[in-house]
Protein backbone atom coordinates (compact mmCIF):
# COMPACT_ATOMS: atom_id res chain seq x y z
CA UNK A 1 0.00 0.00 0.00
CA UNK A 2 1.40 3.39 -1.01
CA UNK A 3 1.19 5.91 1.82
CA UNK A 4 1.18 9.67 1.38
CA UNK A 5 3.73 11.83 3.15
CA UNK A 6 1.00 13.01 5.55
CA UNK A 7 -0.05 9.43 6.34
CA UNK A 8 3.57 8.43 7.03
CA UNK A 9 3.95 11.37 9.41
CA UNK A 10 0.73 10.48 11.23
CA UNK A 11 1.76 6.84 11.56
CA UNK A 12 5.18 7.97 12.75
CA UNK A 13 3.60 10.07 15.51
CA UNK A 14 1.58 7.08 16.66
CA UNK A 15 4.67 4.83 16.61
CA UNK A 16 6.60 7.40 18.66
CA UNK A 17 3.72 7.60 21.14
CA UNK A 18 3.73 3.80 21.56
CA UNK A 19 7.51 3.73 22.02
CA UNK A 20 7.44 6.49 24.62
CA UNK A 21 4.51 4.88 26.48
CA UNK A 22 6.66 1.76 26.75
CA UNK A 23 9.56 3.88 28.05
CA UNK A 24 11.92 2.65 25.35
CA UNK A 25 14.70 4.27 23.37
CA UNK A 26 14.65 4.02 19.58
CA UNK A 27 17.39 1.38 19.85
CA UNK A 28 15.45 -0.74 22.37
CA UNK A 29 12.26 -0.40 20.36
CA UNK A 30 14.00 -1.31 17.12
CA UNK A 31 15.47 -4.45 18.67
CA UNK A 32 11.92 -5.78 19.07
CA UNK A 33 11.63 -5.85 15.26
CA UNK A 34 15.24 -6.51 14.27
CA UNK A 35 15.43 -2.87 13.13
CA UNK A 36 18.06 -0.23 13.81
CA UNK A 37 17.47 2.87 15.87
CA UNK A 38 17.80 4.89 12.65
CA UNK A 39 14.97 2.80 11.13
CA UNK A 40 12.75 3.67 14.10
CA UNK A 41 13.76 7.33 13.90
CA UNK A 42 12.94 7.35 10.18
CA UNK A 43 9.49 5.83 10.88
CA UNK A 44 8.77 8.33 13.63
CA UNK A 45 9.70 11.27 11.39
CA UNK A 46 7.49 9.95 8.60
CA UNK A 47 10.33 9.54 6.10
CA UNK A 48 9.59 5.83 5.75
CA UNK A 49 7.10 3.40 7.20
CA UNK A 50 7.57 -0.08 8.62
CA UNK A 51 6.75 -3.08 6.48
CA UNK A 52 3.35 -4.75 7.11
CA UNK A 53 4.82 -7.39 9.44
CA UNK A 54 6.44 -4.72 11.61
CA UNK A 55 3.29 -2.61 11.57
CA UNK A 56 1.34 -5.58 12.96
CA UNK A 57 3.93 -6.10 15.72
CA UNK A 58 3.95 -2.40 16.61
CA UNK A 59 0.15 -2.39 16.84
CA UNK A 60 0.24 -5.41 19.15
CA UNK A 61 2.89 -3.79 21.36
CA UNK A 62 0.76 -0.65 21.52
CA UNK A 63 -2.32 -2.73 22.28
CA UNK A 64 -4.18 -1.15 19.35
CA UNK A 65 -5.55 -2.46 16.08
CA UNK A 66 -3.64 -2.12 12.83
CA UNK A 67 -6.40 0.27 11.68
CA UNK A 68 -5.78 2.48 14.72
CA UNK A 69 -2.06 2.50 14.00
CA UNK A 70 -2.61 3.37 10.33
CA UNK A 71 -5.59 5.73 10.66
CA UNK A 72 -5.70 6.86 14.29
CA UNK A 73 -8.69 6.57 16.57
CA UNK A 74 -12.06 6.48 14.86
CA UNK A 75 -12.70 10.10 15.85
CA UNK A 76 -9.27 11.18 14.58
CA UNK A 77 -9.94 9.34 11.35
CA UNK A 78 -13.34 11.01 10.89
CA UNK A 79 -11.92 14.49 11.51
CA UNK A 80 -9.02 13.79 9.15
CA UNK A 81 -11.48 12.62 6.52
CA UNK A 82 -13.60 15.77 7.03
CA UNK A 83 -10.54 17.98 6.59
CA UNK A 84 -9.56 16.09 3.46
CA UNK A 85 -13.05 16.43 1.95
CA UNK A 86 -13.17 20.13 2.82
CA UNK A 87 -9.75 20.76 1.28
CA UNK A 88 -10.72 18.90 -1.89
CA UNK A 89 -14.10 20.63 -2.14
CA UNK A 90 -12.56 24.08 -1.75
CA UNK A 91 -10.80 23.59 -5.06
CA UNK A 92 -14.05 22.87 -6.93
CA UNK A 93 -15.65 26.29 -7.41
CA UNK A 94 -15.63 29.73 -5.92
CA UNK A 95 -19.23 29.71 -4.65
CA UNK A 96 -18.77 26.32 -2.98
CA UNK A 97 -15.51 27.52 -1.46
CA UNK A 98 -17.27 30.40 0.33
CA UNK A 99 -19.94 28.08 1.75
CA UNK A 100 -17.40 25.48 2.80
CA UNK A 101 -15.12 28.03 4.47
CA UNK A 102 -18.05 29.60 6.29
CA UNK A 103 -19.53 26.39 7.72
CA UNK A 104 -16.77 23.79 7.71
CA UNK A 105 -15.97 24.16 11.42
CA UNK A 106 -19.62 23.53 12.32
CA UNK A 107 -19.60 20.50 10.06
CA UNK A 108 -16.49 19.05 11.72
CA UNK A 109 -17.95 19.76 15.17
CA UNK A 110 -21.18 18.04 14.13
CA UNK A 111 -19.28 14.93 12.93
CA UNK A 112 -17.18 14.86 16.10
CA UNK A 113 -20.31 15.22 18.28
CA UNK A 114 -22.20 12.54 16.32
CA UNK A 115 -19.37 10.07 16.73
CA UNK A 116 -18.71 10.95 20.37
CA UNK A 117 -22.34 10.17 21.18
CA UNK A 118 -22.17 6.82 19.38
CA UNK A 119 -20.73 3.54 20.63
CA UNK A 120 -17.86 3.17 18.17
CA UNK A 121 -16.45 -0.18 19.25
CA UNK A 122 -18.52 -2.10 16.69
CA UNK A 123 -18.32 0.62 14.04
CA UNK A 124 -15.86 -0.04 11.22
CA UNK A 125 -13.66 2.56 9.56
CA UNK A 126 -15.57 1.92 6.32
CA UNK A 127 -18.85 2.77 8.09
CA UNK A 128 -17.31 5.97 9.45
CA UNK A 129 -16.05 6.79 5.96
CA UNK A 130 -19.51 6.22 4.49
CA UNK A 131 -21.17 8.29 7.24
CA UNK A 132 -18.79 11.25 6.84
CA UNK A 133 -18.96 11.25 3.05
CA UNK A 134 -22.77 11.06 3.06
CA UNK A 135 -23.06 13.89 5.59
CA UNK A 136 -20.52 15.97 3.67
CA UNK A 137 -22.55 15.57 0.48
CA UNK A 138 -25.64 16.66 2.44
CA UNK A 139 -23.62 19.59 3.75
CA UNK A 140 -22.67 20.68 0.22
CA UNK A 141 -26.29 20.49 -0.95
CA UNK A 142 -27.76 22.51 1.93
CA UNK A 143 -28.75 26.19 1.77
CA UNK A 144 -26.30 28.66 3.27
CA UNK A 145 -28.54 29.48 6.25
CA UNK A 146 -26.69 28.08 9.29
CA UNK A 147 -29.83 26.87 11.06
CA UNK A 148 -31.06 25.04 7.97
CA UNK A 149 -27.62 23.60 7.41
CA UNK A 150 -27.24 22.19 10.91
CA UNK A 151 -30.89 21.07 11.11
CA UNK A 152 -30.68 19.21 7.80
CA UNK A 153 -27.54 17.39 8.82
CA UNK A 154 -28.88 16.53 12.29
CA UNK A 155 -32.26 15.37 10.95
CA UNK A 156 -30.46 13.05 8.57
CA UNK A 157 -28.30 11.56 11.32
CA UNK A 158 -29.01 7.83 11.35
CA UNK A 159 -25.59 6.65 12.48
Amino acid sequence: MALSKEEKKSIGKRIRKIRLEKGMTTKEFGQLFNATDSNVSSWEKGRTSPNPERLNLIAKIGNITIDELLRGSKIEYAVSLCNSLIKKAKSVSYSDKILIEKYSIQFIDYIRHSLNSTELSDTTYNEIDEFVVTKFNDFLNTPTNTTKLIDSVIMGNQF
